[in-house]
């Protein structure tokens, strides 16, 4: 009787701990963006970085300067404790600063620097909420480049037609 007595404190005592830790490393989802980005990508601690949290959104943007690359993390909530866990990457150097991202054929966001000024991006006519990149890149030598940097992403993931050539098509209006 004495010795399931202490393994039920013993239990007890580890669960509490576990819990502790878990809420002290994981009550925001910047914490949890900053635990995944130590755990899945080991090169970025060497390497500066910026989170930029997205309003009305579950994701978290992690720009790098060198080279600029855009990691996209998807962070939930259970319990009160927030996990995060990379969704993708966008990497500026090696492309036209433009595309999207799909999950199961349904678009989850997308970045566009091609957007006139003044102007929405809607796909399949539905508005896209849009936030604006430039001013993370204000001390880059390719500040010129990013300007009309854009992340823009549906209320919910959304699934779009394709044109002629296989392509879903922005618009702006």
């Amino acid at each position: 009787m004495n010795k399931k007595v202490i393994t039920y404190v013993l239990i007890f005592i580890a669960l509490v701990s576990i819990f502790t830790y878990i809420s002290i490393n994981f009550n925001s989802k910047e914490k949890a963006v900053s635990f995944a980005i130590h755990k899945d990508l080991p090169e970025l601690k060497k390497v500066d970085y910026e989170l930029v949290k997205i309003p009305n959104s579950p994701y978290i943007l992690c720009i790098t300067n060198i080279p600029h690359s855009i990691y996209i993390f998807k962070t939930s909530s259970f319990l009160n404790m927030n996990f995060a866990s990379i969704s993708g990457a966008e990497h500026l150097y090696a492309g036209d600063g433009k595309g999207m991202h799909f999950l199961n054929d349904y678009l989850i966001y997308g970045f566009d620097k091609d957007r006139p000024q003044g102007k929405a991006i809607y796909v399949d006519g539905e508005k896209m909420r849009t936030v604006y990149l430039n001013k993370y890149f204000k001390t880059s030598k390719y500040k010129m480049n990013y300007k009309d940097l854009v992340f823009y992403y549906p209320n919910k993931p959304m699934k779009t037609t394709k044109n002629s050539l296989g392509y879903t098509e922005v618009t702006y209006r």
